[in-house]
């Protein structure tokens, strides 16, 4: 059975190595006195050369990594018109300005506001 090391991050077995207990009970497994020396000054792994954090960090190990394939992006997709509109009117307001958008909202709004008007002054 292998476990992790501290520090170097090497899979070690777990008869192998130095192991150190803190006071809240913390377990540290080490590969040897060298790293158990690193751990003890706070260096970081990511600059210490040999170490699979700075390996990672540096880019070193880049025939493992799987890069991601990029996705085709199709760039003559057919447009299809929608169940309620079809393909002219949605390319139609698509090509209209927003100052003329803004106009069509504003009237409508007019209406709507009118036809209320209307409603409350029926019932009154």
């Amino acid at each position: 059975m292998y476990s992790l090391t501290v520090f170097a991050s090497f899979h070690s077995l777990i008869i192998t190595g130095m192991r150190s207990y803190l006071r809240d009970s913390r377990t540290f497994l080490f590969l040897n006195a060298k790293v158990k020396s690193l751990f003890g000054q706070r260096k970081k792994p990511a600059r210490i050369a040999w170490t699979t954090a700075y390996r990672k960090e540096h880019k070193k190990d880049q025939s493992t990594v799987v890069k991601q394939k990029k996705r085709k992006i199709n760039k003559n997709a057919s447009k299809r018109s929608y169940v309620s509109a079809s393909l002219e009117v949605l390319t139609k307001k698509r090509q209209e300005k927003p100052d003329v958008r803004a106009a069509a909202r504003a009237q409508a709004l007019r209406e709507i506001k009118e036809r209320n008007a209307k409603k409350k002054g029926g019932k009154k």
